[in-house]
């Protein structure tokens, strides 16, 4: 007797890729995320923070130790939930709440200061005054994501998931800038990159896109393209803030 179109073969290579895809994927992403970190940082950690010529501000350090801590909490949170155990995602939950919250204060912290270390510094090679824009908005897209998924996270587990999954996109924006083959100001490609690997997922796996994607991808775009405006036009406005910053 012939099997059902709509009742695929158990164990065949479709429905096995959408069982991973249901299970792992924001497992598989989260590692996927921890690699294009290493691999983007390496380029540039030793020189700009293990052995600089000149030496940073502290508040670097706590930048990556506290960038580095969320990228870890969120391979925990993702590796609890592929294997179904909600309890205890949901108590390290309280964790990350607290962990985002400092990922979000000590990177803008982070950014002031390397502001008024580049005016302190000059670096004919370093980034231009303008490229402040760049960690702002990424700060800005973090809160936004992670608040808003914070709220949800009692509500609408599935929105959760996804805007925890974007809000951790947008933090591998340095490591995919530091790429040699990324160019000067498009970082922000890479990390599209990954949240459209979510939107795939969810079409071969639902059929459709969850609407936390279509309410949210929209105005993470929307701001990607002004800070990426801001930079490549350096506008007057935007050079009297980063020098207030500079030398305030």
């Amino acid at each position: 007797m012939s099997r059902s179109l709509g009742n695929p073969v158990a164990g065949a290579p479709g429905s096995v890729v959408r069982a991973f895809l249901e299970r792992r994927f924001y497992f598989a992403m989260s590692l996927m995320m921890a690699v294009v970190v290493a691999y983007g940082f390496h380029f540039t950690v030793d020189a700009n923070l293990l052995h600089p010529a000149i030496p940073r501000p502290a508040i670097l350090w706590v930048h990556a130790g506290t960038f580095v801590a969320w990228l870890g909490l969120f391979i925990v949170q993702t590796g609890l939930v592929s294997t179904r155990n909600v309890a205890l995602h949901k108590r390290v939950g309280l964790f990350g709440i607290a962990l985002g919250a400092a990922v979000f204060v000590v990177g803008v912290s982070a950014t002031l200061a390397m502001i008024r270390f580049h005016a302190a510094h000059p670096d004919p090679n370093g980034p231009p005054p303008a490229f402040a824009i760049v960690p702002f908005s990424e700060m800005a897209l973090f809160a936004g994501l992670f608040g808003t998924a914070v709220a949800m996270r009692r509500t609408n587990r599935e929105a959760h998931r996804r805007l925890m999954f974007m809000a951790t996109c947008v933090l591998t924006s340095a490591a995919w800038g530091r790429l040699p083959q990324m160019p000067d100001g498009f970082s922000d490609l890479g990390v599209d990159f990954l949240i459209l690997l979510g939107v795939t997922r969810d079409l071969v796996v639902m059929r459709r896109v969850h609407p936390a994607y279509l309410y949210a991808l929209p105005p993470v775009v929307a701001v990607q393209i002004a800070a990426m405006t801001i930079y490549f036009t350096h506008p007057a406005w935007w050079l009297a803030v980063v020098g207030a910053i500079a030398h305030g």
